[in-house]
C-alpha cells in the first residue's frame, strides 16, 4: 500500500521536530543592534516554538545568520519555519528566503540524519503541492527555493514531468504563464532565483518540448480560455 503523500509529509515534519530538539533556544541571540531590536528578540520568545506564527518570524526569516544569530540557532527554530512554509497560503513566509538560510548554514555539512530530515520535508512537500491547485501551492517558488537551498532540481523537474496527479498539467500552465520571457531568454520571472539557474535551464528544455507538441499546445490553450 503507497503511503498517502500528505501523511509522509506530516511524518516528516514531526521527525524533523524530534532530529533538531537538541538545539534550545539561547537566553540572547547574538544579532546586530542596529537591525536586530529587543522586541524582535521578544517576538520569537513569545510563545512555544511549534505556536509560533510566520509574524513572529518576519525579522528573523531575513536577517538568519548575516545579522542575527549563527546555524545552531537556525536549527532551533527550523521545524517550525519549515512547517510554516509548507503549511497553507495563510501562514504565508518565503520559501525562498528560508531555504537559502539552510545554504547559507552549510546545511550540507550538518549530521546526516539531519540532512535526511530536511530533505525529506522539502521533497514531500514538493510531492504534496504538485496535486494541490496553482492557488494553494506555487511551483516555480518551490523549485527556486529547493535550487537555493542547494536541492538536487532535476530530481524534482523529473518527479514533476512523470507526475500523474490532475493537477501536475495545471501547475506547468501556470509556470509558463508567470514566466514569459523563459522561452526567449530562458530567464525565471521570480527575484529570488539565480542568475545561472539550473531550474531556469531545465524547465525552458522541457516548456520548448512539450509545446512542440500539438496536443499539448491544444490542452494549454484550452487552460487559458477556462471552463
Amino acid at each position: 500500500m503507497v503511503e498517502d503523500p500528505a501523511v509522509a509529509l506530516a511524518a516528516a515534519l514531526e521527525r524533523l521536530y524530534l532530529v533538531f530538539r537538541s538545539y534550545g533556544l539561547k537566553p540572547h541571540i547574538e544579532g546586530c543592534p542596529c537591525c536586530v531590536y529587543d522586541e524582535d528578540q521578544d517576538r520569537v520568545r513569545s510563545r512555544s516554538l511549534r505556536a509560533l506564527t510566520a509574524e513572529d518570524f518576519d525579522t528573523y526569516a531575513s536577517k538568519a545568520l548575516t545579522t542575527w544569530g549563527d546555524a545552531d540557532d537556525l536549527r532551533h527554530f527550523l521545524p517550525r519555519l519549515l512547517e510554516l512554509v509548507t503549511g497553507s497560503p495563510g501562514d504565508f513566509i518565503s520559501n525562498e528566503i528560508v531555504l537559502s538560510k539552510l545554504a547559507t548554514a552549510g546545511w550540507r555539512d550538518w549530521p546526516a540524519q539531519e540532512q535526511e530530515a530536511v530533505e525529506s520535508v522539502l521533497w514531500l512537500r514538493w510531492n504534496v503541492g504538485l496535486t494541490h491547485d496553482p492557488s494553494e501551492f506555487d511551483a516555480g517558488t518551490w523549485l527556486c527555493g529547493a535550487e537555493l537551498a542547494g536541492s538536487d532540481v532535476s530530481g524534482y523537474i523529473d518527479a514533476w514531468r512523470s507526475s500523474d496527479a490532475p493537477t501536475a498539467f495545471e501547475h506547468l500552465a501556470a509556470f509558463i504563464t508567470s514566466n514569459p520571457e523563459l522561452l526567449t531568454e530562458g530567464r525565471l520571472a521570480n527575484p529570488f532565483c539565480l542568475e545561472e539557474s539550473q531550474v531556469a535551464q531545465e524547465m525552458q528544455a522541457w516548456v520548448t518540448a512539450c509545446l512542440a507538441d500539438a496536443d499539448f499546445q491544444e490542452r494549454l490553450a484550452g487552460w487559458y480560455q477556462g471552463p
